[in-house]
């Protein structure tokens, strides 16, 4: 697995953390591919692209408050391809979440 691919994917967690969307998409490839759709969530799909990944990510961080990535493994696929296990937590704002 290659260590300079991993720390784009921890920077892009960074940031998406921090929720600086632009900061966190200078870091997606424009045909990186971001597979959510194993998630129970209504928004399960695979979105490919920069503009598809904003678009999860706005739906993520509109829905909900205090949303954190969190990494728990890094898979090793290729030398140019990176699987992140991520645990994505949140409070839901329709639920009293607040925000």
């Amino acid at each position: 697995m290659s260590q300079e691919n991993v720390e784009i994917v921890r920077r892009f967690l960074l940031w998406s953390n921090e929720q600086d969307l632009d900061a966190a998409l200078s870091y997606v490839a424009p045909d990186a591919e971001l597979d959510w759709s194993l998630s129970e969530a209504p928004d399960a799909a695979v979105y490919r692209g920069r503009e598809e990944w904003r678009k999860w990510l706005t739906g993520r961080l509109e829905g909900l408050t205090d949303v954190r990535f969190d990494v728990a493994e890094f898979i090793d696929v290729s030398m140019d391809t990176v699987v992140a296990v991520v645990h994505m937590r949140g409070r839901g704002r329709a639920s009293g979440g607040g925000g």
